[in-house]
């Protein structure tokens, strides 16, 4: 019997002592693991959102490259094929030198303009800014008409100057958008509503409410 208590205490002694300990340093090291995998998790989100973004901003730098070049060959050659017909044909006279200049201006202006906002900026070699894409609806869209309809006009104006008799379209044209712009704008004040009828409404709902309680 006393053996048996015996084996028993003793069995009892070496389950506690043996049993493991709470290490609070290992438990600190824990903690610590858990948070570099969430700060670790984080990181690699903002990646991917930053490779994200540099994919999108490289796409619209290569869609630009692109338009600037069909944008270049449309206006120079415009204004190459005046000089050379012109001068081929010998009626390079002050009308037509008048007319050319003109239409230059309208082209170059617009060009060089939708050049200098898509222009791109890298740091180091790593993409910045993009610039602005020129698919982008709006006002480019205005600017690229104007473009090209004034390159078409310098096309035909190496034939005949009453060509030139021409931009009361684009004038017909920029009225109409600029009506469209202002329509729009002042549609958003068209659900204006009168402040007087208001407190009419209210006494009215006065008066149902003192008819109930009667």
């Amino acid at each position: 019997m006393c053996k048996k208590i015996l084996k028993m205490f003793f069995i009892s002694y070496i389950s506690l002592y043996s049993s493991p300990k709470k290490n609070p340093e290992r438990n600190l090291k824990n903690k610590e693991n858990l948070e570099e995998l969430k700060n670790n998790k984080s990181k690699i989100k903002e990646k991917l959102k930053l490779k994200m973004a540099n994919n999108s901003q490289k796409k619209t730098v290569e869609r630009n490259k692109f338009r600037v070049k069909i944008n270049c060959a449309i206006v120079f050659s415009s204004i190459v094929f005046f000089l050379i017909w012109r001068f081929f044909r010998g009626t390079l006279s002050t009308g037509a030198y008048v007319c050319f200049t003109i239409n230059a201006l309208f082209q170059l202006g617009t060009f060089f303009y939708t050049y200098s906002i898509s222009r791109p900026t890298y740091k180091n070699g790593e993409l910045i800014d993009c610039g602005s894409d020129l698919s982008d609806p709006g006002l480019l869209d205005f600017i690229h008409d104007l473009m090209y309809f004034t390159s078409i006009i310098q096309i035909i104006t190496s034939w005949t100057l009453f060509s030139m008799y021409m931009y009361i379209i684009i004038i017909v044209y920029v009225l109409f958008k600029l009506y469209s712009m202002s329509k729009s704008f002042g549609g958003l004040g068209g659900n204006s509503y009168n402040e007087s009828d208001v407190p009419r409404k209210e006494k009215k709902q006065k008066v149902k409410y003192k008819s109930y309680r009667k």
